[in-house]
């Protein structure tokens, strides 16, 4: 019985070889020189080929050695590839697949179908052994060359166990809340012990970091997820003879390892969902005077603390009368319903379990559970599912995420005595509202209680309606919420959940705090409000709140954001997008100020000019036990750049989760909380989120997720859609 840790070894690096086999035969009969993916796709099979040779697996040994002599006469030149061909050895690198998971039963699988489709694409007079043992030769060279290549790279990684890493991840996790605890408990205490404050200083800083750190090793791109769909596509489009091509964007954005795995149910549904029902047939397509190869589009982009994903196609769109009409036939909702409710409701009809638009049922669509698990599943990880159409242009599916689920920054606030953690991904701003306040007051309106920012209504909900998830009677609620008193103040988190904003009202707001996120209790599983536990710095539990759950619950009508789709919606509602911030004003080499949030600020170091060193076109400075590259925000922003003539600057260490980069600032001129008036139209640039006027200077608010992403691009080499 051979090692079992030899044997998953095998089936790791053998599924990574299946991997980039499927990969490269799927861009074999692309219109780019087909040498690179040959050799790439080669490589692989000969590898499996031989691991498996070791261990006796024969069935797996024998289809490999098969499918090499066919990519050994492409290799060569002898063979033309065509859709034939690749069909071919897709379905045998499916075979070796099923073979590899199942390595144990791996020799009872019947091969010969698979064996005798490879063979016939052969010459019968090109298989004599003199052939043969000359083709092994070669092989035998490459491999050893490769052997000698993967050694080489071996001592710069090595593999972990991934429940070796999630034990790594909840020690880092349960030492983020003793540090949490410990800086609580030590509040009262502090002026009392000399020397203290840089003790707990430097245990924050190591703790942070040592959190940081771990995380990045959870993170994975989303093109580990989205390098499956090219398969996906192809197969799809032969079976409803379709031309449909597929592009992606944004492969390197990273998300947490979980979040990744339960990502790919959803995904497959929506890209099946925009082949069968958004992409036309070729004949329709070109008489409505489109190209005839339909367009999928996956693309996944930061946006607001969040990671979004689109899936949008250039087909028919959606018919929002059909909906209507299967929605009245299945019984959802009655005629007069549909009177009442807006477009954007109209479409969340998609998600109901067992609703489908299809006509027929075949064993691509028309069961109506797709979209049901798209939302379902997308729901479990926090995050949100929105859908944008226009008939006859298409569609956008756009899936709103988290960053990860382990460890999130969350404001505390409390109701009627207990502690409530938000998750800040969703808080746009904190508004205290005064009696006698013209430009934010609450008013009801239709028996609602609403918030007037700025000459714009919010629907508002009081947490305390909600703690026990009970219902209110609203005119009972406003007769004791009403006060003339000028010195109520009501507390009003603005908070935003997909393209929908509400008020949430609270009695009382502490201070920032990360958190560990820990699940709920099974009691307590059908409780939409929450979306998990977790243990705060006094050692206190306190519920998670679900901001999307909440706005569902209470089934209120919520004001619409821009979409994008005017340039005057986007400029009216920046232009009044005040809150209060806490922030980093710098300058660096010229006069122009700059400001970030504290809450991106992981640390300031003071160095001195000639720690800087210059190594190609780059600049590092010694930090902790290794380097740390430093970026002058002027050589990527259109601001003014001057020669540095201070004996002292400063290196500013963002919160990045796939980067350790710091930002190179002249002078700290301040750390202040201020009502900001950002306008994001004004002055406009990659980079740049906005500007706004402090204390009487125009101050430059740094995007710094997209400054270090230009300064990682080599001679702005920004390219566009990867076409697969």
């Amino acid at each position: 019985m051979q090692n079992e840790e030899f044997i998953q070894d095998f089936i790791d690096e053998a599924t990574t070889g299946i991997e980039t086999i499927e990969a490269g035969l799927l861009n074999l009969n692309g219109d780019n020189d087909i040498s690179d993916n040959i050799h790439a796709i080669f490589r692989a099979i000969h590898s499996i080929k031989g691991t498996a040779g070791f261990f006796g697996l024969k069935k797996i040994v024998e289809l490999a050695h098969a499918m090499e002599n066919v990519l050994g006469e492409i290799r060569n030149n002898k063979m033309a590839v065509n859709n034939n061909i690749i069909d071919i050895l897709l379905t045998s690198n499916d075979c070796l697949r099923f073979m590899v998971d199942n390595v144990k039963e791996s020799e009872n699988v019947t091969i010969q179908e698979h064996l005798n489709k490879l063979a016939g694409l052969l010459d019968a007079k090109k298989t004599s052994d003199m052939q043969t043992d000359r083709a092994q030769n070669v092989q035998a060279a490459e491999s050893f060359k490769a052997a000698e290549t993967e050694s080489k790279l071996s001592d710069s990684s090595i593999r972990v166990n991934v429940s070796l890493l999630n034990g790594l991840l909840n020690l880092a996790s349960e030492m983020v809340l003793g540090r949490n605890q410990l800086l609580r408990s030590m509040e009262a205490h502090r002026k009392n012990i000399p020397g203290i404050d840089p003790i707990l200083q430097n245990i924050d800083r190591i703790t942070t970091e040592l959190q940081e750190k771990v995380m990045q090793t959870r993170m994975q791109p989303v093109a580990n997820i989205f390098n499956r769909f090219p398969r996906v596509i192809r197969d799809l489009a032969k079976q409803l003879n379709k031309n449909v091509q597929l592009y992606m964007e944004g492969t390197e954005v990273e998300l947490d390892k979980s979040i990744i795995e339960a990502l790919s149910e959803p995904l497959t549904h929506l890209i099946r969902n925009a082949v069968d029902h958004g992409i036309e047939l070729p004949a329709v397509r070109e008489k409505a005077g489109k190209s005839v190869t339909g367009r999928v589009m996956l693309k996944a982009y930061h946006e607001g603390g969040h990671v979004n994903i689109d899936v949008s196609d250039d087909g028919a769109g959606i018919n929002i009368e059909i909906i209507k009409q299967k929605a009245i036939e299945k019984g959802f909702v009655t005629a007069a319903d549909l009177l009442a409710m807006k477009e954007q409701e109209i479409l969340r009809m998609l998600f109901k379990q067992g609703f489908s638009t299809a006509d027929n049922v075949s064993d691509i669509s028309g069961r109506g559970v797709g979209l049901d698990v798209v939302a379902a599943n997308i729901a479990k990880l926090g995050g949100t599912v929105e859908v944008y159409t226009e008939l006859g242009k298409g569609t956008i599916f756009r899936l709103i995420l988290p960053l990860t689920l382990a460890i999130i920054p969350s404001l505390i606030v409390e109701v009627k005595g207990h502690k409530f953690a938000l998750p800040q991904v969703n808080l746009q701003k904190v508004v205290r509202v005064k009696s006698g306040d013209s430009s934010k007051r609450i008013e009801f309106i239709n028996n609602a209680e609403v918030l007037r920012l700025r000459n714009k209504l919010l629907p508002i909900i009081h947490l305390e309606d909600i703690i026990g998830v009970c219902s209110v009677d609203n005119n009972k609620l406003k007769a004791n919420r009403e006060d003339s008193s000028t010195d109520r103040i009501t507390r009003i988190l603005v908070i935003r959940t997909g393209s929908k904003r509400f008020g949430l009202a609270v009695d009382r707001i502490y201070d920032e705090e990360e958190i560990l996120v820990k699940p709920l209790p099974k009691y307590l599983k059908n409780c939409i409000c929450y979306s998990g536990v977790t243990i705060l710095g006094d050692g206190k539990t306190a519920m998670i709140l679900d901001v999307d759950g909440i706005a569902s619950f209470t089934r209120m009508e919520f004001m619409e954001e821009p979409t994008g789709n005017t340039e005057e919606q986007s400029v009216e509602y920046t232009e009044n997008n005040k809150s209060m911030r806490k922030l980093l004003i710098f300058k660096c080499s010229a006069n122009e100020i700059l400001a970030m949030d504290m809450s991106m600020v992981s640390r300031v170091e003071k160095i001195e000019c000639s720690e800087i060193e210059k190594i190609g076109d780059k600049e590092y400075i010694k930090y902790l036990d290794g380097s740390l590259r430093v970026i002058r925000p002027e050589d990527y922003l259109p601001i003014n750049k001057e020669p540095l003539t201070r004996n002292h600057l400063y290196v500013i260490i963002p919160k990045l989760r796939t980067s350790l980069i710091g930002i190179l600032a002249t002078e700290i001129r301040d750390t202040l909380e201020v009502e900001v008036h950002q306008n994001e139209a004004s002055i406009k640039s990659r980079g740049l989120s906005g500007s706004a006027i402090i204390n009487h200077r125009i101050t430059l608010f740094l995007d710094v997720n997209e400054l270090v992403e230009m300064a990682e691009k080599t001679k702005c080499d920004y390219k566009g859609a990867e076409v697969v």
